[in-house]
């Protein structure tokens, strides 16, 4: 899932609390699930037309190396197509 659930705020989006605490909501929205669930995750980066993001992958409890693992794998892959996308 993606790691937060919208792309980065601008600075003045986020002068009035009641935006502030709005985004800052949304942005701990998916990071939470496995905090709640005693689970782990890792946010491996990405880039989507000009947008930095992040993808989540999360695990349950204890099946921390196999997420490590699982990341590593998947970090080769998105690397690749970035650089595949970045020659074209």
């Amino acid at each position: 899932m993606p790691t937060v659930a919208i792309l980065p705020p601008k600075l003045d989006q986020l002068t009035a609390d009641e935006d502030y605490d709005r985004i800052n909501l949304l942005c701990l929205r998916n990071t939470t699930l496995a905090n709640v669930l005693d689970g782990c995750s890792v946010s491996l980066p990405y880039q989507y037309q000009e947008d930095h993001i992040g993808i989540m992958l999360t695990a349950s409890n204890g099946d921390d190396n196999n997420l490590i693992s699982l990341s590593k794998l998947l970090e080769t892959i998105i690397l690749k197509s970035c650089l595949d996308k970045q020659q074209k």
